[in-house]
């Protein structure tokens, strides 16, 4: 895990990025119908960037705040990449064109960077680094 966080943290955003369009599809009824709160559901998705960043925050020898807002920049990204998916294959879409990507990018950007600073806090903070005396 020390030397694939990296490629962890970005399947991890991939992940998101590919059940937040799966999930799109489907009205909210049918999650009502089987009793799962969507905005929970929702809110839930944004555990793969935050792990990502956290995870490297953890495992990186250096410049670990710079590669956990990567995640960051990365998850907005997908999200852009996947918008622009989602209007290419469906009929109807909220955020179409050149504008709809700097409106997805506006609310990308104040969701998964303080995700992302959030990780690296608790990632200084919390988590002990006597790994790294180790190696």
């Amino acid at each position: 895990m020390k030397d694939n966080y990296m490629s962890i943290g970005f399947i991890l955003i991939i992940l998101n990025t590919i059940m937040v369009q799966f999930i799109s599809l489907f009205p909210n009824y049918v999650f009502l119908r089987i009793g799962i709160n969507i905005d929970n559901l929702w809110l839930s998705l944004h555990i793969f960037p935050f792990s990502a960043s956290l995870i490297a925050t953890i495992y990186a020898k250096r410049f670990k705040l710079l590669i956990s807002l990567f995640f960051g920049f990365f998850a907005i990204g997908m999200t852009i990449l996947g918008n622009f998916i989602s209007n290419r294959f469906r009929e109807q879409s909220d955020f179409e064109g050149l504008y709809g990507a700097i409106d997805m990018f506006q609310i990308s950007f104040f969701i998964n960077i303080p995700i992302a600073l959030l990780a690296s806090l608790i990632g200084f903070v919390l988590i002990p680094n006597s790994h790294t005396q180790n190696d």
